[in-house]
């Protein structure tokens, strides 16, 4: 969908299912603190591996908190969903001094100084057939003005809203509004976003926005457009993309999300257009197009900047190359350019460019080194962090924001799934599964300024990172899970698919 596969879209929603009866009584009738409980730890133990199974592996759940300094503030085990409870993982919210964990069909908040437990609330399915989906399924979570809004059900018939205060009570609990699909059909809601003022936005199966006020949980207003709709929050406005058929090209809207008003219109865009949000009403968009049968050339879309507010083009940033990724910050526009995806041979192709977020000038670029394109790198005024990735090697590398010269590089895997975090302090940290399926992943604390690995953590088990961590202060939060100890089909728990080289760790 246009503007969605790029890893700067920051809200994290799975397609999985919904909620419970008993929190809406409880709701209704005030309960709140009896329907809040202290969470209890979990002792996973350590059993000699069936056949078929990776030894020494455990399944679990765990919240962490990792400092600046790769140092383990606290670590709570989380009970292990059920199968049919399973979704994407989602990344932590911070409200107050509370961060909030999704795991499976329950949120699960954790004083962030301390890791004690505060609440914690489940969302009982009502139904976890085909057709009706997995009711208690918590696919979206934010946090909005000391609110906790958790989506539950996006992929069931029965999709709803909840809002919880830091305390855990549940302020609103709102059916969401899906339509009916065809028999067999499981019912979905997709691209939920949330804009600035408080406004959350999605799209349903036959191609409908609809939006509500987190406040109360109050629908807004509803439109339908033609096809392929998508939607991405910028302040206070939604960009809908659309086409009129399947060959038309993209239709863009400058949509006021509280009322509904539609600022501008544009339809001058390709007909595969992907658009990420950026900061200071300025977002970004560029076209992709199906390589050709040779000896036809593949065609080159270029980078646009648009502004928000008008529709207007501000920019256009062309390159020699097609663009695999885009990350809109205030000290600049990092932009990814080669083959697409994991890379599964050398890259001739690639590329990595800064620009400037108001202008567009090229501050520098460099050639012959793959960014991984769903790996968010870090852009500051005096560096850019990117993982440059190979078919053996993953590689942490800092460049000088100023002119683009290599300052220090760290080895990682060239396995898919890293992150890079830098909370508050002297430290980035980075977050990257093991070479292969049976090794754990790993956290280092790498010094900034120098490139030096001041720290090296083991996760537990073979626990892998699913969603990007939470950033608190000089804390970073993040939720490792193990749901399955079966022995890879494979080699690799990555794009790459071979067995560790030299250096892997």
């Amino acid at each position: 969908m246009p503007g969605r596969s790029v890893p700067a879209v920051s809200a994290a929603v799975s397609t999985a299912v919904i909620a419970a009866t008993a929190v809406l009584a409880l709701a209704a009738c005030g309960s709140a603190a009896a329907a809040v409980s202290v969470v209890k730890r979990p002792v996973l133990k350590t059993v000699a591996s069936p056949a078929g199974t990776i030894p020494g592996c455990r399944t679990g759940v765990w919240a962490e908190n990792y400092t600046d300094a790769g140092t383990l503030a606290w670590r709570v085990s989380l009970p292990v969903p059920k199968p049919y409870n399973d979704t994407q993982p989602l990344s932590p919210v911070v409200v107050g001094g509370v961060a909030v964990f999704a795991d499976g069909n329950a949120l699960y908040a954790r004083r962030v100084a301390d890791g004690h437990g505060v609440w914690h609330r489940a969302f009982p399915n009502q139904s976890n057939t085909l057709t009706a989906g997995i009711t208690g399924t918590v696919d979206g979570l934010w946090a909005w003005k000391g609110s906790v809004i958790a989506a539950l059900g996006l992929g069931s018939a029965a999709p709803s809203l909840v809002a919880l205060s830091e305390s855990g009570a549940v302020r609103y609990r709102v059916k969401l509004d899906n339509e009916k699909v065809p028999q067999g059909y499981p019912a979905i809601i997709r691209d939920p976003v949330v804009t600035a003022d408080g406004v959350v936005a999605y799209v349903t199966h036959s191609d409908s926005l609809k939006t509500s006020d987190l406040s109360t949980g109050k629908p807004l207003w509803s439109r339908a457009y033609r096809k392929d709709e998508g939607v991405i929050a910028e302040g206070n406005l939604l960009i809908v993309d659309n086409k009129t058929s399947n060959e038309s090209p993209t239709t863009l809207h400058g949509v006021v999300a509280r009322t509904g008003h539609t600022r501008w219109t544009r339809s001058d865009l390709p007909n595969w257009f992907e658009e990420q949000p950026g900061p200071a009403g300025i977002f970004t968009g560029y076209g992709l197009a199906l390589p050709p049968p040779p000896p036809a050339k593949q065609k080159i879309y270029p980078l646009i900047a648009i502004a928000a507010a008008t529709g207007k083009t501000l920019w256009t940033l062309h390159t020699p190359n097609e663009i695999t990724a885009v990350w809109p910050t205030p000290a600049g526009v990092a932009v990814a350019t080669g083959l697409g995806g994991t890379v599964l041979v050398k890259d001739p192709t690639a590329g990595l460019y800064l620009a400037s977020l108001t202008t567009g000038k090229v501050r520098w670029s460099v050639t012959g080194t793959h960014s991984d394109p769903y790996t968010t790198p870090i852009v500051t005024g005096s560096d850019v962090i990117t993982v440059g990735t190979t078919p053996a090697t993953g590689t942490v590398i800092d460049w000088n924001a100023a002119t683009g010269a290599v300052r220090w590089k760290a080895l990682i895997t060239p396995a898919d799934g890293r992150y890079l975090v830098q909370p508050r302090g002297k430290n980035v940290l980075a977050i990257f599964p093991g070479a292969t399926g049976t090794k754990p992943s790993r956290l280092l604390a790498i010094n900034r300024a120098t490139g030096k690995t001041t720290a090296t953590v083991l996760l537990p088990g073979m626990a892998t990172v699913g969603a990007a961590p939470a950033v608190a202060g000089q804390d970073a939060l993040f939720e490792p899970q193990t749901l399955s100890c079966q022995q890879p089909v494979a080699p690799g728990s990555g794009g790459s698919g071979t067995a560790p080289g030299a250096g892997h760790v």
